[in-house]
């Protein structure tokens, strides 16, 4: 499938949706478009940024919203989520 294929049915619709999942690569690819001059280049930003700072905003909410359920709390107790033992501060190893 060519690449103006894609712009045509999907446009910045494809760029919204693609910023949340791919991040950079989709606002390269977005840049990409706009300099060739298949999607207006404030249409390819506006898309790319809202797509992005939607997914920021729901992955935080659901964070936010699921912290202290079970299935969190079982991953946290793991080696992977263990919390590092307290490190004293340097200024008490370092005799000058």
């Amino acid at each position: 499938m060519a690449l103006e294929q894609l712009v045509s049915d999907y446009g910045a619709f494809g760029l919204f949706a693609g910023a949340g999942l791919e991040g950079e690569t989709v606002a390269m690819l977005g840049g990409v478009l706009a300099h060739r001059g298949l999607l207006d280049f404030w249409t390819a930003v506006l898309a790319v940024a809202a797509g992005s700072f939607l997914t920021d905003q729901i992955f935080f909410l659901a964070g936010r919203r699921f912290r202290n359920s079970s299935w969190v709390r079982k991953l946290q107790a793991g080696p992977a989520g263990a919390r590092p033992p307290d490190v004293p501060s340097s200024s008490r190893h370092l005799r000058v």
